[in-house]
C-alpha cells in the first residue's frame, strides 16, 4: 500500500494535465498512487493520460457522465487506499520536493493536515506570471475563517486524524472542508514552509469573477457555517481588504515559459 493517494479530477484538461501529471512523476518522494478521475471528458485528455498509465502507480477512472469536480474528486476518495491524502487541480503543478517535505512535515506535527505557501499563475498573451501567495504558519480555529488560506493542492490529509473525508456540493467547497476539520473535529494544519505549489489561474475560472466570489462566500458562511450576521461581516470585511491589498500591492512578475514551471525555483519577489 502506498504511503500517499493522490487524487486529481480532469474534464477537458488537455492543456495542462501533462505538465500536471510530470510534476507528479518526478516527486522525490516515490511511494504513491494517482487516481485521475476523468469527469467524462470530451477532447484529448484521455490519450495524454494514456501515456503515464506505463507506471503502475497511475491508475485512470472515467465517469460515466460529467457530474462536477466536487463528485470528481469524492469517486477519487473513495478509490484511495493511503493513509494520507491530497488532492491536486489538473492544471497545478507541484515542486520535486513538495511530497516528502509534506510527509516529513506529518510525521513531525501529527497535525491532520499540512499545506504550503503557493506560486499563483496568470497567463497572458502566450506569457506566464507568477505572484507569491503567502499564508500563516499555523491554521488553526483562531484563523480558518479570516479567508481560505489552504490552497487544495498545497494540502495533504491524515485520514487516520481526520476521519472520513468528503466535500459537499456548495462553494467554495474546498474551505468547507477545511472549516469542518478544524472547527468541528479540532484539527489544525502547519505549512511545509518552502512555495512548493504553482496554482494556474485558468481562463473563465471561478474565482477570477471577485463580486460572484464575494455572493459565494457571503452565502457559504451564512448557509452552511451558520455564522451569525455580525460574525459575517467581520469575515467579509477581512476577505475584501485582503483581496483589494493582493491586487494593488502586489503583482505579477514574468514566468519566461511553461516548462519553467517545472524546473525552476522561482524567487518571486513582491
Amino acid at each position: 500500500m502506498a504511503q500517499i493517494s493522490i487524487v486529481i479530477p480532469c474534464f477537458n484538461c488537455s492543456r495542462t494535465i501533462g505538465t500536471t501529471l510530470n510534476s507528479v512523476m518526478q516527486q522525490s518522494f516515490k511511494d504513491f498512487e494517482t487516481i485521475i478521475v476523468d469527469d467524462a471528458s470530451d477532447d484529448y485528455s484521455r490519450e495524454i493520460i494514456k501515456k503515464f498509465l506505463k507506471d503502475i502507480r497511475f491508475k485512470y477512472f472515467r465517469l460515466n457522465k460529467n457530474y462536477g469536480v466536487v463528485a470528481a474528486r469524492n469517486f477519487g476518495i473513495s478509490k484511495a487506499t493511503s493513509r494520507y491524502i491530497v488532492f491536486l487541480d489538473s492544471d497545478d503543478v507541484w515542486k520535486k520536493s513538495f511530497l516528502s517535505l509534506s510527509f516529513k512535515t506529518h510525521k513531525l506535527y501529527n497535525s491532520g493536515i499540512t499545506h504550503s505557501p503557493s506560486i499563483r499563475i496568470y497567463e497572458k498573451d502566450n506569457k506566464f506570471y507568477g505572484k507569491n501567495i503567502f499564508v500563516p504558519e499555523i491554521i488553526n480555529h483562531k484563523n480558518i475563517l479570516t479567508r481560505n488560506n489552504i490552497c487544495l493542492s498545497s494540502a495533504v490529509l491524515d485520514r487516520n486524524l481526520c476521519g472520513k473525508i468528503k466535500f459537499r456540493e456548495t462553494r467554495p467547497e474546498d474551505w468547507d472542508l477545511f472549516c469542518r476539520l478544524i472547527l468541528d473535529k479540532k484539527l489544525y494544519s502547519n505549512s511545509i514552509g518552502s512555495f512548493e505549489v504553482f496554482s494556474r489561474i485558468s481562463k473563465g475560472q471561478r474565482s477570477q469573477n471577485k463580486m460572484k466570489s464575494f455572493f459565494r462566500v457571503f452565502c457559504f458562511l451564512k448557509n452552511d457555517l451558520n455564522l451569525r450576521f455580525l460574525k459575517i461581516l467581520k469575515v467579509l470585511a477581512k476577505w475584501i481588504f485582503y483581496n483589494l491589498n493582493l491586487k494593488i500591492k502586489k503583482k505579477y512578475l514574468l514566468v519566461i515559459s511553461e516548462n519553467q514551471i517545472l524546473y525552476k525555483n522561482h524567487n518571486l519577489k513582491n
